[in-house]
């Protein structure tokens, strides 16, 4: 078994490494499986908005199939900071832009 974690946004399909199963360039451990990256390049290329539904729909279904991952929970990113502190950003994560102190 692999283990690890993602913070941000994970639903973008051409972003989330761990669907990714690019077979000899896969992670570690990965799943090979050349249907789903067919299917992933076609909704990324795809300009009809339509038929890049229809084309994710397909490609849930087939990562139904192989289950390239599993999750096992979910965790919040907890942040805190001094009541000085100022300008910090509501992010899904932590960013140290725009911070500054009183």
């Amino acid at each position: 078994m692999f283990t690890t974690r993602w913070e941000g946004p994970i639903i973008n399909p051409m972003a989330f490494s761990a669907i990714g199963t690019g077979c000899d360039s896969a992670w570690f451990g990965g799943t090979s499986d050349e249907e789903v990256g067919r299917l992933s390049s076609a909704w990324a290329l795809e300009g009809d908005a339509a038929r890049q539904k229809e084309t994710l729909d397909k490609l849930h279904a087939r990562l139904v199939e192989v289950v390239p991952i599993v999750n096992l929970g979910l965790t919040n990113s907890l942040s805190a900071w001094r009541n000085n502190v100022t300008g910090v950003i509501d992010a899904p994560v932590l960013v140290l832009w725009n911070v500054g102190k009183n």
